[in-house]
């Protein structure tokens, strides 16, 4: 590990000296990351490289005030936020949050919020994760595939490619292959769907699919362990946040259901950092007005949304825009966030 940090430093150093005469963004901002990996299979588009991340830092180190989550949402609610402030926010709870990002980000003294995915500690994988693995892992698949989403029935039957697809394609971009498209279904319908149901059609996939529960799932996709969360409750610069049990696209959800992944998450993340915590992340940047209440009686102070873009005075607390950082280099990101100065 100590040697990857080393050398993703040191790769980084010329593409950032290519960027010292950058003139800094002045519209505050949250930036949203997932992942800091080299997983070969990213449909999400969650992941970005060692390498490029730390092009990241040192390109935010220099052109924008960094400050912790906290201090960020206290200095907007007094409206007296810098230009050019930013803070560092990482959602799901990836396990390299813990053994690479931290790490890096201890090493230029940056201050991040860590949303956690509570019911997934502890676990080799998260639904998402493993459903592209079960399609995508798989050399191939029957003519026909029956599930029962959420007790209705539903029939896939395609032309399936049976070679694995390029490792490039990204779901909100493109879907170029019948593969791809079974993929997007599925996990449309999955994520407004109880956990109990969610895992039912994943068991149904393994059966299909002659797949075990666990045993093929990759060291990337590992989630946190409790114990990794709970080593950062004497930590100054990384702070936790909650981001619901089972990562649910919460409008779905009946009201209790919405309440339980909100409060028990958050609770969870207290016991274990033993702090208050005040933030949360809705999952796929999903909410309803009840929803936000629910979030505000949860005795949280704020909430992150995927709506991109910088934030206003005149952002509601439980409404805050982040702006989604995709695997861009150094000198692709400072374009980014140029757009919005």
């Amino acid at each position: 590990m100590i040697s990857i940090l080393k050398s993703t430093a040191k790769r980084s150093v010329s593409g950032v000296r290519r960027m010292l005469n950058s003139a800094p963004s002045s519209r505050p901002m949250i930036l949203m990351y997932h992942r800091v990996s080299t997983t070969r299979h990213d449909p999400w588009g969650l992941t970005v490289t060692p390498e490029n991340f730390v092009e990241h830092i040192e390109l935010i180190v220099r052109n924008r005030r960094v400050m912790s989550l906290r201090d960020f949402f206290q200095r907007f609610r007094s409206n007296t936020l810098p230009r050019g402030a930013v803070a560092i926010t990482f959602d799901d709870g990836y396990a390299d949050n813990f053994y690479l990002v931290a790490p890096l980000l201890k090493r230029f003294d940056i201050p991040a919020t860590l949303f956690i995915t509570t019911g997934y500690l502890d676990r080799p994988e998260f639904w998402w994760d493993e459903l592209d693995r079960l399609l995508f892992l798989s050399s191939s698949l029957p003519s026909e595939l029956d599930l029962t989403i959420n007790g209705k029935q539903w029939l896939f039957r395609r032309p399936w490619i049976e070679s694995l697809s390029s490792g490039r394609w990204l779901e909100r971009q493109n879907r170029p292959s019948s593969r791809h498209k079974l993929l997007r279904q599925i996990w449309q319908q999955m994520r407004a769907v109880s956990p109990e149901a969610r895992e039912d059609v994943l068991r149904q996939l393994r059966r299909r699919l002659s797949r075990s529960d666990d045993a093929d799932a990759p060291f990337e996709h590992r989630p946190m362990t409790k114990e990794e969360v709970a080593s950062f409750s004497q930590d100054e610069l990384i702070d936790i946040g909650a981001h619901t049990l089972s990562h649910p696209k919460l409008s779905t959800q009946p009201p209790l259901a919405q309440h339980l992944e909100i409060s028990r998450s958050k609770e969870i993340c207290e016991e274990l950092i033993g702090r208050e915590v005040v933030s949360f992340s809705y999952p796929f940047g999903d909410k309803s007005a009840q929803t936000m209440l629910l979030v505000r009686r949860a005795n949280l102070q704020l909430a992150c949304t995927t709506r991109s873009g910088p934030v206003r005075p005149t952002d509601d607390c439980f409404d805050l825009p982040r702006f989604w950082v995709s695997n861009w280099n150094g000198e692709e990101l400072d374009a980014k966030l140029r757009e919005y100065s």
